[in-house]
């Protein structure tokens, strides 16, 4: 977790929102895929989105419009900060040159509301393994 308003440069396929789609140049393609996610959350009402104490994260990875399997699918935030960015490690064998990234703030009314919660911003960095 980081501070920051904007999306690093590191993070070469970027999107506004939480969905990102990516072509790989790559043939063959690595198995498996490695690669560095980045979301970039942000609070719409500072004051309810202090009251919680955890918000959840689920990320995917789809190819022809399927799910990939993927090394982890749920990022738990404990007492998460707006405009942080938050970084993790994503692993996933592939078959495709064309990816889609998807993440999305899971509503837990226990805990926090997640509608007090966005992603802003969502990048990839992708990891040649090679």
């Amino acid at each position: 977790m980081l501070p920051g308003k904007e999306m690093p440069n590191y993070f070469n396929y970027q999107a506004n929102g939480g969905s990102l789609l990516i072509k790989l140049n790559e043939r063959p393609f690595p198995s498996p895929m490695i690669c560095k996610a980045c979301i970039l959350l942000v609070s719409k009402d500072e004051v309810e989105a202090a009251k919680g104490q955890r918000v959840y994260v689920h990320h995917r990875i789809k190819q022809n419009s399927l799910d990939v399997p993927c090394n982890r699918s749920e990022l738990v935030l404990f007492r998460p900060l707006t405009e942080h960015l938050y970084i993790f490690e994503l692993e996933a064998d592939v078959t495709s040159d064309e990816l889609c990234f998807e993440f999305e703030v899971e509503h837990d009314e226990f805990w926090v509301d997640s509608d007090e919660w966005m992603i802003k911003e969502c990048g990839v960095h992708y990891i040649n393994t090679s």
